[in-house]
């Protein structure tokens, strides 16, 4: 009888824990916070004059108006004079205080 006892026990104290778990996964879902995120219409950006267009996934290709792409069917993104003009170089760049921190050595 004991054995039977103990059986019923663990078995009423897992539910009562498979209870609470789904009690507290139905709490952090109501909590969450509401996410929206629309990559259809993306803010509007008053940056200046647009320099050309671009596909995000093929960079290099420019074009003068927008539209879709030919490569990927993306919208094409536009690039203006002041993001140009403030971009980085091509390439990677390392401060020199992090170099010198790494023992990086140029030969």
């Amino acid at each position: 009888m004991s054995r039977t006892r103990t059986f019923l026990t663990a078995l009423a104290l897992g539910g009562v824990l498979l209870g609470l778990g789904a009690a507290g996964g139905w709490w952090w879902a109501t909590q969450a916070p509401a996410v929206s995120v629309s990559m259809n219409n993306p803010p509007e950006q008053a940056q200046g004059e647009v320099l050309y267009w671009y596909d995000p996934m093929f960079p290099q290709q420019h074009f003068d108006q927008p539209g879709k792409s030919p490569f990927m069917d993306m919208q094409l993104v536009p690039r203006y004079a002041e993001s140009a003009s403030a971009a980085a170089p091509a390439g990677v760049t390392i401060d020199s205080a992090v170099a010198q921190n790494l023992g990086t050595r140029l030969a």
